[in-house]
């Protein structure tokens, strides 16, 4: 490396380790200014926004579902789901799933009961990815009603989580249990579109996990924007018995 290079470099180092320092100065004087404020939600906000820059997801999700939680005791559910969205989508598998029960409970309580059985799904489906589906029965048969669609609404989610079909937890989530409690998967039913390359795209993580999910079960390829950038650069065409789709 010569001489310019090397000095292009230290002066890199130093202006990121320069950044850090004031990211961290900022972080430690809007913390101390919490600390002599508590239910300062123009200094929550702030903090959160200054760990989500600093990579610090977890303290900004913290710092969201307690701003969330005070407008909920403030009986203002409307800027309380606000926050709990906000937090659900940087939050981990976990925290998401705590999040989406109180967001449904806050969608049922404004009376948006479409969004509430959208939020309820996610549940559901997080659940079976983590192979609980007793706990994903008791969640269905422990909600609330849905408003005037609840019986639609339920019958979905009941055939979800296989009370009365086992068909979709199979192809979708590997949750297909025999009498004895073994996963029975048949070939048949995994590769019934092998030659399938799909593009999944959506705003909602959650809804990518379940997409992708699904597809592989099916024995389709599922790329997500960023494979399939990699994969355009490193090939010109596509095998001619491929497809690709976007959804």
């Amino acid at each position: 490396m010569g001489l310019f290079d090397k000095v292009r470099s230290m002066r890199e180092q130093v202006v990121g380790l320069i950044a850090d320092i004031r990211q961290r100065h900022d972080i430690e004087e809007l913390e101390r200014k919490l600390a002599a404020a508590p239910e300062d939600t123009f200094l929550m906000q702030q903090l959160s926004d200054a760990y989500q820059q600093a990579g610090q997801s977890r303290q900004a999700v913290d710092l969201l579902c307690r701003i969330g939680e005070l407008y909920r005791s403030q009986r203002n559910p409307e800027t309380a789901l606000a926050y709990f969205r906000r937090a659900e989508r940087l939050a981990t598998s976990d925290e998401r799933l705590r999040l989406l029960r109180l967001m449904v409970e806050l969608m049922i309580q404004l009376g948006r009961y479409s969004d509430a059985f959208e939020r309820a799904q996610q549940v559901v489906e997080l659940l079976l990815t983590h192979h609980e589906l007793a706990a994903a029965r008791g969640y269905v048969e422990t909600l609330p009603p849905l408003g005037e669609q609840d019986a639609k609404y339920r019958k979905e989610l009941v055939d979800l989580v296989n009370i009365n079909r086992q068909e979709w937890a199979q192809g979708a989530r590997g949750t297909w249990l025999d009498p004895g409690g073994e996963r029975s998967f048949s070939s048949e039913r995994r590769e019934q579109f092998p030659d399938q390359t799909i593009l999944v795209v959506d705003d909602e993580p959650g809804t990518c996990e379940v997409l992708n999910l699904c597809l592989r079960r099916l024995g389709c390829t599922v790329l997500t924007p960023r494979m399939a950038r990699r994969r355009r650069k490193s090939r010109c065409g596509t095998s001619p018995h491929s497809s690709s789709a976007i959804c």
